[in-house]
Parts: C-alpha cells; sequence; structure tokens
C-alpha cells in the first residue's frame, strides 16, 4: 500500500509539509519518495521515513510507501514529474499507443506508462489540466496521480479511479492527498473527488473536472477530530473493506501482471525454491483460510503436493517433515504467537526452505524465516482482517503462478490468460463493492436469524469459512461454514423455516452439485442466499446476487470481499461494536 500527496504553495512548502506529515502520527512507513520544483527545475529525492528534507521551492509531491520504497513509482523527466499510486488494466495498449505516437515510456511500470502519457498529451494541447484529463480519460484501472510540469508554475493536477483523493484550500495554498490526516492542517474544510475527476490545484484555488469532461463543484465538508474520524468513513472496518482494490491494484503495480518470484521475493528465493517438491502452510484464523485456499492453487497450478495446518495444532504435532519441504507461515501481524512457535518447530524438523507472509515487514515471524514477504496492505486498524485477508490471497495466488511458470506449468497462452485476469481483478473488486446496497438487504434479514450456515465447495469452501468467522467476529451471530457435499453429514439436520445457508456458487464444473446440495436446504424450508456469476432467478426462500464475471482461480477474492460486506452490514443492522469486538484481540501474542 502507499500513500499521496502533494502541495502547492504561494511560499516556500517546507514549514507547512512538515506540520501537514506530523498529522500522519505513527504511520509506518518503509520509504517515502519527493518530487520538488524550484524555478524550472524539478528533482526527486528519496528517504526511509515520511520526515521532509529541506525542500525548496514552492511545489511538492509526495508518495509514502509501506513496503521499501518503490523508485518506480514516481518520475521525473527533465521539466515533468509524477507520483502514482494503483496499476493500468490497459497496459499494453496503452504501451502500443506510446510507441505509436514517438513518446515510448521507459518500462511498463504504471508511473512510466502514465507519464509518457500525460507528456504526450501535454505536447499537443499545451494546457496541464487538459493534458491530465485526456490521460486519465485514455487509463483503465484502479489508480491515482498527482503531477505538475516547471513550464506550468504553481500548477498541480491530480485524478482519481476509484481511489478517493481529497482536496484542501487556503489563501495561499492548495493540497491533495488520498489520507484525511495532512489535510487538516492545510484547512478545516476538504473536498472530496468523485470517480473519474480530475483536478488542477493552484495557489489557493482549485479547478474540478468531471469524468463527462464538464466543470465540477465539489462542496467541502467540515472535518471533526481527524484522528477519530477514518477518513469519512463511519468505521475503520468499512474504510478498510473498501480500500482493498486499490491495495490489490498497489501490489500489481508493484509486482506486474506476470508472476515472477524473484520479483515477488528475490533472485536467491527464486532459484532455492526450484528444488522444492512439497508445501506446508501454517496459519491461524483468516491467515488459515488463506493457507487453505492457497492448497488448492499450488496442487492444480503448479503441481506441488501441499496440506494447511492450523498453527495451534501444528506446534504440538510429533512431525515426518517429507524431504524438500518449503514452510509457509502467515499471519497478518507477524508476531502470533502460535504461528510463530510453529515455524521454529517445522524448522526444527527439518524443513528445507521457510517463507513468512506478513503484513509487518520488521515481524518476529519475517526475522525467523528465511525468506519473507511483506503484503504491504498497509495499517489495519478495525479488528477484523478485511484487507490484509485478500492481500494475503494475492500474494499467495502471485507465489503460486510464479512457481507454476519456474515448473514449466504454464503455457504461453495460460500466462496471458493470468496476466488479463490479475490486470482486472482491481476493477472486479471495486464492482463487488458496489453491491453493497443489494448485500444490505440480505443483511435486513439475515440480522434476525439464529443461525446461519455458510457453504460453497472446491476453492471457494475455504472462503466460507472465512465469512462464517467474519458473521461471528462483527455480528455475533452463531455461523458455521460447511463443504457442500458435506451438508447431508449433519447440518441439514439444523434446517428449518429459521435456518438461513448463504452460498458462494461461481458457475464453474462444481456448481450444479453445489445447486443440488442448497435444493436439499430449500426443500426442508431452509432460506437460500446465494452469490454467483450467473443469473439466477430470486424465488421463495431463495435470493440471489449477481457477482461479476468470472477471473476464475482468482475468483475466492472477489466473494471474500463480498462476505465481508455482508457481515459488516449485519454487525450495523444488529448495532454490534464493529472496529472492537468483544473478547477478541488483533494480534494473539500469547497461548
Amino acid at each position: 500500500m502507499s500513500n499521496l500527496f502533494g502541495l502547492t504553495c504561494r511560499t516556500t512548502v517546507a514549514p507547512l509539509l512538515a506540520t501537514a506529515l506530523e498529522r500522519l502520527g505513527d504511520a509506518t512507513y518503509r520509504g517515502a519518495s519527493w518530487i520538488s520544483q524550484e524555478d524550472k527545475h524539478l528533482a526527486r529525492t528519496a528517504t526511509r521515513t515520511p520526515k521532509p528534507p529541506a525542500l525548496p521551492g514552492h511545489i511538492a509531491l509526495l508518495r509514502l510507501d509501506w513496503e521499501s520504497p518503490q523508485q518506480q513509482a514516481s518520475v521525473v523527466t527533465g521539466e515533468f514529474g509524477l507520483v502514482w499510486r494503483g496499476a493500468i488494466a490497459n497496459a499494453a495498449e496503452t504501451a502500443e499507443l506510446l510507441n505509436a505516437v514517438g513518446y515510448a515510456a521507459h518500462s511498463l511500470y504504471p508511473a512510466d506508462l502514465a507519464a509518457a502519457l500525460l507528456q504526450w498529451h501535454l505536447s499537443t494541447t499545451h494546457n496541464l489540466l487538459l493534458a491530465a484529463c485526456a490521460t486519465s480519460a485514455q487509463l483503465q484501472g484502479v489508480f491515482a496521480f498527482i503531477a505538475t510540469s516547471a513550464r506550468h508554475p504553481g500548477q498541480i493536477v491530480c485524478a482519481s479511479h476509484h481511489v478517493p483523493l481529497m482536496l484542501a484550500t487556503s489563501d495561499d495554498c492548495s493540497a491533495v492527498s488520498d489520507q484525511l490526516a495532512p489535510l487538516v492542517a492545510i484547512a478545516p474544510q476538504v473536498a472530496k473527488l468523485e470517480h473519474g475527476d480530475v483536478a488542477r490545484l493552484l495557489y489557493g484555488h482549485v479547478e474540478v473536472i468531471a469524468r463527462d469532461g464538464t466543470p465540477a463543484l465539489r462542496t467541502p465538508e467540515r472535518v471533526g477530530d481527524h484522528r477519530a474520524a477514518p477518513d469519512f468513513f463511519r468505521y475503520y472496518m468499512e474504510k478498510e473493506i473498501r480500500e482493498q482494490a486499490i491495495v490489490l491494484a498497489d501490489t500489481l503495480g508493484r509486482t506486474g501482471h506476470a508472476p515472477d518470484l524473484s520479483v515477488l521475493l528475490d533472485e536467491d528465493a527464486a532459484r532455492v525454491l526450484a528444488g522444492i517438491d512439497h508445501i506446508l502452510l501454517i496459519g491461524s484464523g483468516s491467515s488459515y483460510q488463506a493457507a487453505l485456499t492457497a492448497r488448492y492453487w499450488l496442487e492444480a497450478l503448479a503441481g506441488l503436493p501441499a496440506q494447511a495446518e492450523h498453527a495451534s495444532e501444528f506446534r504440538f504435532r510429533e512431525l515426518a517433515m517429507p524431504a524438500n519441504t518449503l514452510v509457509i507461515a502467515i499471519s497478518q501481524s507477524g508476531e502470533t504467537a502460535d504461528t510463530v512457535a510453529s515455524l521454529g518447530h517445522a524448522q526444527r524438523a527439518g524443513a528445507a526452505i521457510t517463507l513468512a507472509i506478513t503484513n509487518n515487514a520488521d515481524s518476529t515471524l519475517a526475522q525467523l524465516a528465511d525468506f519473507a514477504n511483506c503484503t504491504a496492505a498497509g495499517p489495519e486498524v478495525g479488528l477484523t482482517s478485511t484487507k490484509t485477508f485478500t492481500a494475503q490471497l494475492l500474494t499467495l495466488y502471485l507465489l503460486t503462478q510464479g512457481l507454476a511458470r519456474q515448473r514449466g506449468y504454464l503455457t504461453p497462452a495460460e500466462l496471458a490468460e493470468v496476466e488479463t485476469m490479475l490486470a482486472q481483478l482491481p476493477l472486479s473488486v471495486q464492482d463487488v463493492l458496489q453491491r453493497e446496497g443489494q448485500l444490505a438487504q440480505w443483511a435486513h434479514k439475515l440480522a434476525k436469524r439464529p443461525l446461519l450456515l455458510y457453504t460453497a465447495r472446491h476453492q471457494q469452501y475455504p472462503i466460507a469459512l472465512e465469512g462464517a468467522q467474519k458473521m461471528l467476529e462483527v455480528a455475533y451471530l452463531h455461523a458455521e461454514g460447511h463443504p457442500g457435499g458435506e451438508l447431508k453429514h449433519g447440518p441439514l439436520a439444523l434446517v428449518d423455516r429459521d435456518l438461513a445457508v448463504v452460498a458462494c456458487m461461481p458457475w464453474n464444473r462444481h456448481a450444479e452439485k453445489l445447486l443440488a446440495n442448497l435444493q436439499e436446504v430449500r426443500s426442508r424450508q431452509g432460506e437460500l442466499f446465494v452469490l454467483s456469476d450467473t443469473a439466477l432467478a430470486a424465488g421463495e426462500r431463495f435470493n440471489a446476487i449477481r457477482m461479476p464475471p468470472t477471473l476464475r482461480d482468482l475468483d475466492p477474492i472477489l466473494y471474500s470481499v463480498a462476505l465481508q460486506l455482508l457481515a459488516y452490514r449485519v454487525a450495523l443492522a444488529r448495532g454490534t461494536e464493529i472496529d472492537n469486538p468483544r473478547h477478541l484481540a488483533k494480534a494473539f501474542a500469547e497461548e
């Protein structure tokens, strides 16, 4: 995850910039890229913290990184500078266009493509705002950028595609950010840009162009205590659910759409992983559900035998560790006591290689493992895992496809399909978020039920488990997850008119079998709530929401987002403590 900030001032930016960034508090960033302008000169500076260097001039652009600094996400070329976050869905087409018009990008990284496209439009329009509008209209994906040109002194332009950029203006300066906190230092009122908006910031003045190309007025809202207000959302859980499209896009902007182990980890890890014959995944809670999902991927896509284990049980097992085993330990915090102990147990039992997947690069788990991958989902204040869970899933999918590619399991045609699906993923997640209204209607019904069953088949089964866990955590509603084929082995005895069954049913080779399982529930007067990517006619005791078109093996990410939203809306209806559920903790550092 990354964050953007831009500031233009009639006076030197340095004092106000320092004050604004102090508002970020103790946010754990591991790198920052700065672009500053003095007269007609642009310069880029990289630092390890968000503490600003002594920047000269009247303009500053900033990208903050949760992981290591991403130099490829900020561009300075001659008289032009840009900072970026997100991913471009139509990157290949954009690169072809730029080659055709003689403005070839330095690389296929999104920032380089966007910068080259913006420079081309600037050369024809000679207007920074119009060039930004043309660039924004041509790019597809989930992203935001802030840019400036030395030939247009005092001006900053920004564009937003599904990223909530906000603007603040005072008499002598204007600022833009995707976070509320630093803007409070600029002005007591903040205006929110809408999807597709492009804005030009001048000293004390902003202009906004809407997605349809017409001037727009975005009314400022007065800001309360910025430390208590999660960027205009009611709860941090809601904010973090809605951040998932851009968090996943940030990851793909960093790794690219062609899975590569040397990019995801490093060249040493890629070389060592070529010798593995077996994979063991360990986690607790949501991290276990992520491990269980990855087991399906690793066996089906990379041809590697895999097993998933609860860390709390695995640490006490008398192990017979297979030779050449890669052990993957998964923990959001990297401090989960059972997971840390399990990784040490696996190492003592003779694990050939260990890999930590965590959202905390400095955690105990990351230090203990041979190799580590930081999911870089950013701070997750809400106790319930949302964006960190889908970030784990994406990392595990990229790892799986990287192994498949290394082992020769991916044909060129299959690799092209993988790249297409990954390019579409952030937009499809955003599409799922648009279904909140329908999920809220379901929540009104489900909030009154004494018991919920979640069910699915194959790689959606762990997502059913995760959906049930979310409902337990935030809605305090008893929920259980079961494979579709296991309903007849006990759970059907619970079915009556009060029972609701939530099903994840992408229309694939497992769908008809799951549909037969669901008909058994309906015939016993149970009520069905089905998520599916095919058109299903609603009827008596049968409710359906149509999901976005299938992304095949990436579907578990889409359905997990839908189930997070459903749990959140049920919790709202029941009036529970959403961000801090009772009796639970974010990281269990003790047994």
